[in-house]
Formats: structure tokens, sequence, C-alpha cells
């Protein structure tokens, strides 16, 4: 039994643990590194939309400028074009529009704010507001992308503004329209993560595109009670120290995560959200799995514990059994049973051929006695018996036949 117990914590012990310890490595490895590889996968989805927009953004700058720096805008922003110069421009103005997909209007403004050219014949103004306050939030910056307005036809727009100068002195605008398809297109070609979503907010939060790589979303899926813990950790964020990062929280009893990066030229943001629930599902999954494994391995350690008791402990326990019985029933005779030629067939001959040594020696030994028995019965000169023999044989005799008169009687 000690044999077969040390077989079974040896076979544990090499197989059932081993096993158990990797499983255990893996999975916290995978726990510990799921949040770093998820935000550093995020950060480069995120760091690829930005890479566009900026691209997008520096493109738009530079024909913005081309526009405004013509010789022809420069004297319209001074007003120095006449009703034929100011078509002309406009001309200039609108097939440029119409050679490009992202702009849909294009205009030049004095630094009066007054449109003094404009791709819409009807000069009209780009927001309810007014371009006053998109100059305003552009500040001193040569160019910028403003946060979504309303245009006077009551559509969700974006205006492009860039600045025009003249040895350093402002002479107007050019500013454009854009074309939100092209957003709607970076979120698609955005290389998402299974239950992630695309977010591009503005500076008041608004969307300007949302939804996964197949589907558009106009606004949040989730009421705003339910983003009490993202708003809360949202504001906590200081953009100005950190512009690009990430933050947990729980909405609707699900575990997100979010990568944040701000967007050149803008006061937008990008943001990739993964729901953490998935993954770490994969997690139980993980677990289940490798208990199920455990358990495989376990029967097959006890498979092989049971195999090996087969073939190591039965034989050692039949040689056992023999030697046990020789020396209870001292019957030399009995053999034990040669079963297989491999290390306990050679031990069982090697008993075998013991036990007839012994048998033969048993035997010798008995026939020595009775001879020797014999001998101290005679005379050694008379071969006769002696004295005490022949009283051993007349007193067995008498034994005989009083036992049989008290049987008699």
């Amino acid at each position: 039994m000690k044999i077969r117990g040390s077989l079974y914590r040896v076979v544990f012990t090499l197989v059932v643990l081993p096993f158990l310890l990797f499983s255990v490595v893996i999975i916290q490895i995978y726990s510990g590194r799921l949040e770093r590889v998820i935000t550093e996968s995020l950060r480069v989805v995120a760091d690829a939309q930005i890479t566009e927009m900026s691209s997008f953004c520096e493109q738009q700058k530079e024909y913005l400028t081309l526009m405004g720096t013509m010789d022809v805008s420069r004297e319209a922003m001074k007003g120095g074009l006449g009703e034929d110069g100011v078509r002309y421009l406009d001309n200039i103005l609108l097939s440029y529009v119409n050679l490009t997909d992202n702009i849909k209007e294009i205009a030049l403004i004095d630094r009066e704010n007054r449109v003094v050219a404009s791709s819409d014949a009807d000069h009209r103004e780009f927001a309810e507001n007014g371009i006053g306050s998109v100059i305003e939030d552009m500040g001193d910056r040569q160019f910028y992308i403003s946060d979504v307005l309303k245009n006077s036809r009551g559509e969700k727009t974006i205006v492009e503004i860039a600045r025009i100068e003249e040895y350093g002195v402002l002479l107007g605008y050019a500013v454009g329209e854009l074309n939100l398809d092209f957003y709607g297109e970076m979120r698609e070609r955005a290389k998402l993560w299974n239950e992630s979503t695309f977010y591009l907010l503005d500076g008041n939060g608004q969307i300007i595109s949302a939804g996964t790589s197949d589907e558009a979303r106009e606004d949040f899926v989730t009421e705003a009670k339910d983003r009490e813990d993202y708003n809360r950790k949202y504001s906590a964020i200081d953009f100005e120290k950190n512009p690009q990062g990430s933050f947990q929280y729980r909405v609707g009893g699900t575990n997100y995560i979010t990568y944040y990066s701000d967007a050149e030229y803008t006061e937008w943001r990008i943001l990739l959200t993964v729901n953490m629930d998935t993954y770490r599902a994969e997690r139980i999954i993980y677990v289940a799995l490798a208990g199920i494994l455990s358990l495989l391995c376990a029967a097959l350690a006890l498979w092989i514990g049971w195999f090996a008791s087969k073939r190591i402990v039965r034989p050692v326990q039949k040689i056992s059994g023999t030697l046990k019985a020789i020396q209870k029933k001292q019957d030399y005779s009995l053999r034990v049973e040669v079963e297989r030629m491999d290390e306990l067939g050679i031990l069982a001959e090697e008993i075998n051929e013991l036990i007839n040594f012994i048998e033969t020696e048993d035997l010798y030994k008995t026939q020595r006695q009775r001879f020797l028995q014999e001998k101290a019965g005679q005379d050694a000169l008379t071969k006769v018996m002696n004295k005490e023999r022949i009283s051993q044989y007349l007193q067995k005799p008498s034994k005989t036949a009083v036992k049989m008169a008290g049987q008699w009687l």
C-alpha cells in the first residue's frame, strides 16, 4: 500500500501539479496584462485615427491658406475688387469645392468678419451664431476646426478656418464648411476590437462621429444617469497635462475602459471604448478550461497509478503472499507464479530457486534427523536396539492396550 501511495504521489507531482501551476501562471499573466494589452491596442488605433485627422487637417490648412493668399483673394479682403472680380473669385472657390469631397462650401472673410467671396452665390454665413464665435474660439492659432454648429439650413456642420496675413498684418480668413462624411468614413476604416466603440467628440461633448466599424451612432446608447461614473471620471481628467490616457468606469453594471486622445487644431477628442467584461469572460472560460484539463490530468494520473499498481504492486503482493503461505503451512512445495520476464519476473524466479534450495535442505535435514534417531536407538557394536529403545518399543503397545481397554469400559 505504501508503494501504491508513493506511485500516486509521484504521478500527481509530475503530471497534475505542474499543469495546475502552469495554468495558474498563464491565467495570472493573462489577467495582469489584459488591461495593458487592451490599452496599448486602443492607443495604436487612436494614434492611427489621430494621424489620419492630422494629415487631413494639414491638407485643409494648406488648401485654405492657398485659397486665401492668392492675389485676387488678398484684393478681395482689402476691398479692392469690383463686381466682376468678386464673381471671378466666387467661380474659383466653387471650382475648388467641386473638385473635393471634403468641402461643402468655402468663403473668404475680411478682418471685419464680412464675407467678400464665396462658393455660394448668396454669400450665406456658415452658422447661426455668426462666424465671429468661431474666430473667437480660434484665438491666435493659424488654423482651427470648430465644434459642432448649425448652418443656415439648420443642419449640423463643422467649420474650418485659416488665418490670412500679409507681412504680419491680418487681412482676413479663409473659411470652409466640412463634409461630415469624412469622419464617418474614418470610423469605418478604424480597426476596432470586438465589443469596442469609436467616439469623436467636440469640445462640448457633442458627437461628431460614433459607433462601430459597421454601425454608426448619432447619440449615446445609454442614459445620462447610467453614465454618472463615466462623467465623474472623465471630468476629473486634466487634459492639458494628460492629452492621452485611459480610465475605467461602470455603466449599467458593465465594466468599460476608454482610451482618449486630443486632436490637433481642434478641441476635439477621440475616444475608443471596450467592454472589459467581454474579455474578462474569456478569463472565466480559460479558468474553466484549465479546471477541466486538470480533472482530465487527475483522471490520467489515477489511471497511470492504477496501471503502475497492476504492473508493480500486484506481483509484489503475490510474492509476499506465497512467502507468507510457506511460512504458515511449512509447505515448501509452493511456488511464486511467474507471469512475465521483466525485473519482477526475474525476482520471482530467484525466489522460487531459493524455495527449491530451502525445500531440498529441509528434506535433507529430515532424512538426517531420522537417520540420527535410528542410530541413537541401536547399540553401536551389536546393532541391536538398546535398552531405552526396547523400553520405548514395549511401552507403545501397552499404551495402546490401555487406551482400548478404556474404550471398552
